[in-house]
């Protein structure tokens, strides 16, 4: 869910697309992909995305981890 409410914020108020895709491998393998049309990571911030706590919000912005959706927007998932 926190990457959706993530792409969310990417996409901005003036809407975007954010398309959801769920595979399955051999074995018990699950693939999930979360795409948006978003702005996007810039260069410099790309190299930290994976480092502790690293966020690209504002102080105060951030959730839980487990932010509820409060607005409407259009979420495409394929199957």
């Amino acid at each position: 869910m926190n990457l959706i409410v993530n792409a969310l914020d990417a996409v901005g108020e003036e809407g975007g697309t954010i398309t959801v895709e769920i595979d399955t491998e051999p074995g018990e393998t699950v693939v999930i992909r979360v795409a948006d049309n978003g702005s996007g990571i810039d260069e410099e911030m790309r190299g930290r995305i994976f480092d502790p706590f690293f966020t690209t919000k504002e102080v105060g912005a951030g959730g839980s981890g487990f932010p509820s959706l409060t607005r409407s927007s259009a979420i495409s998932a394929v199957i």
